[in-house]
């Protein structure tokens, strides 16, 4: 009988354990097919940003051309409403902050989610700090510590962002800095990751986590802290560039 209980218990657990098991297997395929998409769309959207950029320097080219021609024979009104024209915002280039099309999508993405959010947003990327880094890890990086810090940052008053990347040429490593301003303490789920604060009943957090699997890529470490007085969350990746 008692050989039999054990027996039972042993089964029990290897049952247990084998559904845990598949249950983080399936979250993290889940996980891993989000990401895809979501640096597939970041791609594109890229693409896509680099033919509006040549449109509109063609367009540019054909307002100079009819706003010199305005000027020779005086029509100084088509001259004035072409001027106008050309300095609409949405004839005005983009913001570069690297030399990587998608990161600029990336955060050119979360520059208007910010402003609409009356967050203060800061970028600041040294050049060859994320050259070498795959397209789809960059969507996790900075797609998640972005979408944590807004998150954590909407609401706050004076609420803001700073986005830092230096690159260490003599080590080959780059120091990605992300820091906010938090309306409540961070909660931790014990397992590495972040509990997020919205009401629907989810676990969330998981970003975290891909974050940590695309630093793993390049031998890196991820790191945060919380600061009660100065009410901020910092979050910090160092990578290691061995191409």
């Amino acid at each position: 009988m008692a050989l039999l209980l054990v027996m039972n218990f042993v089964v029990f657990w290897a049952y247990d354990s084998d559904q845990k098991f598949m249950r983080n297997y399936l979250m993290m395929q889940a996980d891993l097919k989000e990401q895809q998409a979501e640096a597939e769309y970041y791609r594109r959207l890229a693409e896509q940003t680099e033919n509006q950029k040549i449109l509109i320097h063609d367009i540019k080219n054909h307002l100079q051309t009819i706003a010199g021609l305005s000027e020779d024979g005086g029509e100084s009104k088509i001259h004035e409403y072409v001027q106008q024209l050309m300095e609409m915002p949405e004839m005005k280039s983009s913001v570069t902050y690297c030399s990587q099309p998608v990161l600029n999508v990336i955060l050119g993405q979360y520059q208007e989610i910010c402003k609409k959010k009356s967050i203060q947003f800061g970028v600041d990327i040294r050049k060859d700090s994320v050259d070498y880094i795959t397209m789809d890890d960059l969507t996790a990086l900075f797609g998640n510590l972005l979408k944590n810090a807004v998150e954590a940052a909407a609401g706050v008053s004076e609420a803001y962002i700073d986005v830092t990347v230096n690159y260490n040429y003599k080590s080959k490593q780059t120091f990605i800095s992300v820091e906010n301003s938090v309306l409540y303490p961070p909660r931790f789920d014990g397992d590495g990751g972040l509990i997020s604060r919205k009401n629907d009943g989810k676990l969330h957090g998981v970003g975290i986590k891909s974050i940590q699997r695309a630093a793993e890529h390049y031998q890196g470490e991820v790191s945060y802290h919380y600061d009660k007085e100065a009410k901020c969350f910092h979050m910090m990746v160092l990578l290691t560039n061995n191409k």
